[in-house]
């Protein structure tokens, strides 16, 4: 059975008692010609998650779980890890028990590529965005002309769905040493994965991902940048994460990768001028126009720039 399954889809949860059902039925529903599996990781969900998937694997032989009574972010570990090493398929496909599929043929269409080319790893969509709040939801479009990718120019793109994501697992097997620390488990795969091949961009809406549950790394986030420590922090572990993956890939995407590591240290400077002042000449050469008008105003302007920021 192990090599009948050619991909394993790996599904993240912790308290999404909300969302669950949506996004297990989104994968039932995919009209695919291949066996797959799915493995569902909880995170010790305190809410009734446990019991919903539960409920699923009666009704369902090929989902596995994986139902940690402890939770493993606390820990520092990564929960995708973890439900990965379980994983037997070729490829992996990545879902958070709050997002699902839009399209029925999602999967189908990611694998029919990534079989015909054998050098693809990676492969991503655009997506819808789900505002839980006001249940509003438009399509966000990847901001690309190109439709393959190097590890470099998948960063720069910003943010992707984890949703879309299709990896080829031997492009991300064995871990690297640093993955667990890694502040972002999710940017960590996609670049680790098109490092090693490339990245396929499908230029159409395959998923939804949501926002505003109060319960994602990207709501976190946002709440610690309220405090100005806090947010140091995080940027810090940001760069230490550039840091990483540039010596990873042995600096063949420094050129991309030190935007991000420049635009970074740039958000540290508009916290604390003291940190990476004397390489701020240097630092500004990699960042956007706007950037660069927020550094020169906190510069040499710095009340008008507060007064800005309050706004």
């Amino acid at each position: 059975m192990k090599n009948n399954i050619l991909v394993s889809i790996i599904c993240i949860t912790y308290n999404h008692e909300k969302y669950i059902k949506k996004c297990l039925d989104s994968i039932l529903k995919q009209k695919v010609k291949f066996n797959y599996e799915i493995i569902i990781h909880d995170d010790a969900s305190q809410d009734n998650t446990v019991q919903i998937i539960k409920e699923y694997k009666n009704k369902c032989k090929n989902i596995k779980t994986i139902l940690q009574k402890e939770n493993q972010y606390k820990k520092g570990k990564k929960a995708t890890k973890i439900a990965i090493e379980k994983a037997v398929g070729k490829y992996l496909a990545i879902i958070e028990g709050d997002d699902y599929w839009y399209d029925e043929n999602k999967l189908q269409k990611q694998i029919d590529y990534m079989e015909k080319n054998i050098n693809c790893t990676f492969c991503f969509s655009d997506c819808y965005i789900l505002n839980q709040k006001n249940m509003k939801m438009k399509q966000k479009k990847i901001k690309s002309k190109k439709k393959i990718l190097n590890a470099g120019e998948l960063d720069n793109l910003g943010a992707i769905a984890t949703a879309s994501y299709v990896i080829r697992r031997n492009s991300i097997i064995p871990f690297p040493n640093w993955y667990d620390n890694a502040i972002s488990g999710d940017i960590a795969l996609e670049l680790i994965s098109t490092s090693k091949g490339y990245a396929y961009y499908i230029n159409e809406p395959l998923v939804v991902y949501r926002v505003g549950t109060g319960n994602s790394l990207m709501d976190k986030w946002k709440n610690d940048s309220k405090d100005k420590n806090k947010e140091i922090n995080r940027l810090n572990k940001v760069l230490d994460f550039y840091n990483n993956i540039n010596k990873y890939t042995k600096y063949k995407y420094d050129k991309y990768f030190k935007k991000s590591i420049n635009r970074n240290k740039a958000l540290v400077y508009l916290l604390d001028k003291k940190m990476y002042e004397k390489d701020i000449k240097e630092i500004k050469k990699d960042l956007s126009t706007r950037m660069k008008i927020r550094v020169i105003l906190n510069t040499y302007f710095p009340m008008i720039y507060k007064i800005i920021v309050r706004r």
